[in-house]
């Protein structure tokens, strides 16, 4: 039993912590001289505060007056611009044909061509104004066609560096080919031709023929392959679409529910789903809700927020503005009401996020570093402030109680309860089948409706415990019960739990809140004179 069902089983916390192991009368001292036999087996206490000192979990919130939240936290999924944009090698062929002579170029004499032509940066469906390259390279495989000498400046004005246009010279030898690498780490790509366009750049090839004695045909030509690989942005401007940040599914596991064998009355005021968001990219981003469940499954019953309009549509998250370049913007939706409260009355085990999320519009002029990310968190907070009515609880215990000697038992308890909750409390007995390797129920504690029930704390018009109430019971059982649970290795303690009124009153739990447990045994146990 899990510290996180306090609202409903801090009975059955403390019996599971200090039953296991006691009920074992061959520790009794024996005398020849009186065949029944007293002693006290459990005598202990237990508070909230004890609970959070042994159980150290950042689901367990309690505020400045002791009153206690559940907060149930999930990172549904984080997405970084390296992961969603990819920039494509991009290749181009491209060819250089002056259309010159036929005339023959003297030894030593030059012939100059330039050539300006715009090429498409393959981005789609992004149309970039710019790009800041922290990495990649340019590759140019050049096959000249010329009788001559062919020197090639090849130029692209809107990559610089500090404002320097990149440029290189390659020399070809007469009717031969080149192979030539170059680094494109910290150049910035201007992508609008001269600001008329996106995806668009200038390459200026500035040819110069020197003469060997050969000729020059008007079908002459300079043949280039331009590839540009491996690129990695530091900065992205323009039109960016991150409508690829899938639809992300996770869960939440509501534990307060998980220990719950019997469906019961459960209502928790003001209830909490909370989402948060840190978004460094330079947009605004839509999110949308494709799905927000509730699930129980035990009932079936599935409630789902996307569909009872407690949602937005979409939820707007906030990014940096551009003098806000590199910053990390968070921003959160507080989703409460009727809706929320309807879904976690429902005993939901787990809660299911689907979420989706995109840039606003195809139109929207972004930013995007290497580094931006959008992260979403969800958090669940469930204040224990509520009623409860017929809330089952089960725990199993270690039973021993020494078969040879017991012929009569008697359990008492004593229990002062300072929790706001009314327990029914039954015990059964389980027995070792080695044959089958099972446990088998063999007896109950009680008959009929005689159950052990622990009085609730007396309550104020606060829904705050002010006075401890004391409960003695004593638990007579008969020769059969007797010889069941001595023969048990296990006992089954099952707990309903109510707030008092039938469940119908509304209470606060606190950490100071405190149950004192005891039990004894009376023992008629055969002696040997």
């Amino acid at each position: 039993m899990k510290y996180k069902n306090i609202a409903a089983a801090a009975l059955i916390l403390f019996m599971a912590g200090c039953v296991k192991d006691s009920f074992n009368l061959n520790k009794l001292k024996k005398t020849e001289y009186n065949p029944t036999v007293a002693a006290p087996l459990v005598f202990t206490s237990l508070t909230l505060d004890q609970i959070l000192k042994q159980n150290e979990s950042d689901l367990i919130n309690v505020d400045g007056d002791g009153f206690i939240s559940l907060i149930y936290r999930s990172s549904l999924f984080s997405s970084t611009a390296e992961d969603l944009i990819i920039i494509s090698d991009q290749s181009y062929s491209q060819t250089v044909s002056p259309g010159l002579g036929p005339a023959p170029l003297p030894n030593g004499n030059t012939l100059n061509y330039p050539e300006t032509q715009t090429l498409t940066f393959a981005a789609a469906p992004n149309q970039l104004d710019s790009i800041m390259l922290k990495g990649g390279s340019l590759d140019i495989t050049s096959n000249s066609g010329f009788d001559a000498t062919l020197d090639i400046i090849m130029t692209i004005p809107g990559a610089t560096i500090g404002g320097i246009p990149f440029s290189q010279t390659i020399n070809i030898a007469a009717n031969s080919s080149d192979n030539s690498s170059f680094s494109l780490s910290n150049y910035k790509f201007d992508l609008t031709n001269g600001g008329t366009n996106t995806n668009e750049f200038q390459v200026v090839f500035d040819l110069t023929l020197t003469g060997n004695g050969g000729t020059i045909n008007t079908t002459d030509q300079l043949d280039i392959d331009l590839t540009i690989s491996n690129l990695q942005f530091s900065k992205l401007f323009g039109v960016v679409d991150i409508s690829n940040i899938a639809p992300q599914e996770d869960t939440v596991a509501i534990t307060l529910f998980n220990s719950a064998s019997g469906i019961g009355d459960f209502t928790i005021f003001n209830p909490e789903v909370r989402l948060y968001t840190e978004n460094s990219f330079g947009t605004t981003i839509e999110a949308s809700f494709n799905r927000m469940e509730g699930i129980n499954t035990i009932s079936g019953v599935t409630y789902d927020l996307s569909v009872s309009g407690a949602l937005p549509t979409p939820w707007t998250i906030s990014g940096p503005s551009y003098s806000q370049m590199g910053q990390t913007i968070d921003d959160s939706l507080i989703i409460n009401g009727s809706d929320i409260v309807d879904m976690i009355n429902d005993q939901p085990k787990f809660f299911v996020y689907d979420i989706g999320a995109s840039t606003p519009s195809a139109a929207s002029q972004i930013f995007v570093l290497d580094t931006s990310s959008i992260k979403f968190d969800a958090e669940i907070e469930l204040p224990m402030h509520g009623t409860i009515k017929n809330f089952t609880m089960i725990d199993t215990v270690g039973l021993d109680l020494g078969m040879d000697a017991v012929v009569d038992l008697t359990l008492t308890t004593r229990i002062r309860n300072g929790f706001p909750l009314e327990f029914d409390i039954t015990f059964y007995s389980l027995e070792w089948d080695d044959v089958n390797k099972v446990y088998n129920l063999t007896d109950s504690a009680y008959t009929g409706s005689n159950i052990l029930v622990a009085e609730s704390g007396a309550i104020d018009g606060n829904g705050r415990v002010t006075t401890q109430v004391e409960t003695q019971t004593d638990i007579v059982m008969n020769e059969t019960q007797t010889r069941n649970f001595a023969n048990a290795s296990r006992m089954i303690i099952k707990a309903v739990a109510s707030t008092s009124n039938n469940g119908t009153t509304n209470v606060k739990f606190y950490n100071d809140y405190e149950l004192e447990f005891k039990i004894g045994a009376i023992a008629e146990v055969l002696t040997e004179f």
